[in-house]
């Protein structure tokens, strides 16, 4: 990496004490930094900066953080570790939660559904609709999933009740 470019990464990492974490100032994906080196793609930032301190990481492995904060850049905070590493630290930290310790299980009132889901195309009453078509028999789902919009197999699961399930009718 040339000196300019090294200069330009420095400038987005807020470096404070050797024991604290270092955080990334610039864009950020899943909460991990994002670098983009001239002409390059982007790469996580807490990769490019254990790279210019350790050298290359190895094919197959991950830079994990001691700290389990995503943003920070501080090198003393990272290190090389596999997949099954990174998971169980993960699960440790407490960022990775499953099963009745899952949020979505915990407060379900918090889990959008239906029409609030940010990604739903269909109204519920275009969810009965759709339904009460399918009733009438003579359609097929593909039919019914190109007049709403959505897939045959989308149209087939809300008929099933697989999808939209918060729906009454």
């Amino acid at each position: 990496m040339d000196e300019k470019t090294l200069a330009r990464f420095w400038s987005k990492v807020d470096r404070r004490g050797t024991d604290e974490c270092w955080p990334w100032t610039a864009g950020k994906t899943c909460g991990y930094g994002v670098f983009s080196p001239a002409h390059h793609s982007q790469r996580r930032a807490h990769r490019v900066a254990f790279e210019l301190v350790n050298g290359q990481i190895p094919d197959g492995l991950f830079v994990c953080h001691r700290c389990n904060n995503p943003p920070c850049c501080n090198p003393a905070h990272l290190y090389i570790g596999t997949h099954a590493d990174n998971m169980r630290d993960r699960r440790a930290s407490g960022h990775y939660a499953v099963g009745d310790a899952h949020p979505a299980r915990l407060h379900p009132e918090r889990v959008a559904r239906g029409s609030g889901h940010g990604r739903s195309k269909l109204t519920e009453g275009d969810v009965r609709s759709l339904r009460a078509r399918y009733a009438l028999g003579g359609v097929t789902y593909a039919e019914l999933g190109r007049s709403f919009s959505i897939s045959g197999g989308q149209a087939s699961k809300i008929i099933r009740g697989n999808g939209w399930s918060a729906c009454d009718a």
